[in-house]
């Protein structure tokens, strides 16, 4: 899509850039320091890096130096909250040689980046509500056609006091 070889979604916290998703690149964790990362989710729109090594930002960061990235693209991840909007990461394409981006590429990353934080807020919910509760939670599945009922619980212990009721 943005014809570079290397894609990350990388999420950032006080000290590291995490890569959870990746491709072209071999590392999990960078240093937050000098990062690409720290400095796209400051932004409200997508960074562009065409060449680094020309950027005293990023001349000296570990992708730079250790890796060889000649080009970067970021757009941040931010999720969408009633009261406020919160930076958590970004997603980005980067390269070993310098290069630009067509608005379409820019476009595309965008779209991309809301999709990832859809699902990713998608997510967070379907986790609020299965959270454990203090009371085991017992889910009745209708039957399809047939006179069975399937009790599904989360552990045994519930199984056996359900059965011991209606015994």
């Amino acid at each position: 899509m943005c014809d570079a070889p290397v894609a990350v979604i990388a999420f950032v916290d006080e000290q590291k850039v995490w890569f959870k998703a990746k491709i072209g690149l071999e590392v999990d964790e960078i240093p937050r320091d000098d990062s690409f990362c720290a400095h796209a989710i400051l932004q409200s729109d997508v960074l562009i890096v065409p060449d680094p090594i020309s950027d005293e930002r990023f001349m000296s960061s570990f992708l730079v130096e250790e890796i060889g990235i000649r080009f970067y693209a970021g757009v941040p991840l931010i999720t969408v909250d009633t009261v406020d909007n919160y930076p958590i990461g970004t997603l980005a394409v980067m390269d070993r040689v310098p290069h630009l981006m067509t608005a379409e590429q820019i476009d595309s990353l965008q779209i991309l980046a809301r999709r990832i934080v859809g699902e990713l807020e998608t997510r967070r919910t379907i986790d609020a509500i299965d959270a454990p509760s203090p009371h085991p939670r017992l889910h009745l599945i209708p039957p399809h056609g047939r006179s069975v009922t399937i009790l599904i619980v989360q552990n045994e212990g519930v199984l056996r006091e359900v059965s011991a009721k209606g015994a």
